[in-house]
């Protein structure tokens, strides 16, 4: 299996349910931009909602309605689009990886906040750039001095596996925050499972 993608791609939301399959390690949903992204773009910075979460799926769309409420998030169709676009994401994560007790994450930047290229200390997270360039991924098993690297579009979903995967060892694939650029602050959507250690504590996201 050494030769098998360890990326699917699709433009059917169905391929995130590949992440079950034996090589994948990263399915990503090409899908189309929504048409809220064009009003999230033109907020302010200070707009953009802010989130620190843990609950049930059923719930985030209240949690987000909250955090756009905190942040001054214009109210009216664009909000209640990004509102029901991340509640549904939530609900197909969950679905996914068969747990409806989620973390989710709305992180605001304009840095590289993870140069490293690295592995989450997770099962599997899903990433989502709402505004900005998105995550970057590598196959470190090429074995080229320079290995090509995957960045998935803004809009994009994708779930990838953490190092809490059962056969995390051989893993092959990488990633890493995108470089710093010119424009807009970046916002990024992290939905991860809840996941208790030996003491019963959460990890940390």
């Amino acid at each position: 299996m050494e030769d098998a993608p360890v990326i699917r791609l699709d433009a059917c939301p169905s391929v995130l349910e590949t992440l079950n399959q034996y090589s994948t390690e990263l399915a990503v949903w090409q899908r189309p931009l929504p048409d809220y992204y064009q009003w999230l773009g033109a907020l302010p910075v200070e707009c953009l909602p802010r989130l620190r979460w843990t609950g049930l799926a059923k719930d985030v769309y209240a949690a987000v309605d909250e955090a756009c409420e905190e942040s001054g998030t214009p109210d009216g169709l664009d909000r209640t689009c990004l509102l029901l676009d991340i509640a549904s994401l939530a609900s197909r994560f969950s679905d996914v990886l068969k747990s409806d007790r989620i973390a989710v994450r709305l992180d605001v930047n304009r840095g590289q906040t993870c140069p490293r290229w690295h592995r989450d200390a997770v099962t599997a997270r899903l990433l989502c750039t709402l505004r900005g360039p998105g995550t970057e991924f590598h196959d470190v098993s090429s074995g080229v001095e320079t290995p090509e690297i995957f960045r998935m579009a803004c809009g994009e979903v994708g779930i990838v596996r953490g190092t809490n995967w059962a056969g995390a060892a051989h893993m092959r694939l990488l990633h890493r925050s995108p470089p710093a650029t010119i424009g807009p602050s970046r916002l990024l959507l992290v939905i991860e499972l809840v996941e208790l250690d030996d003491n019963g504590e959460r990890h940390p996201t």
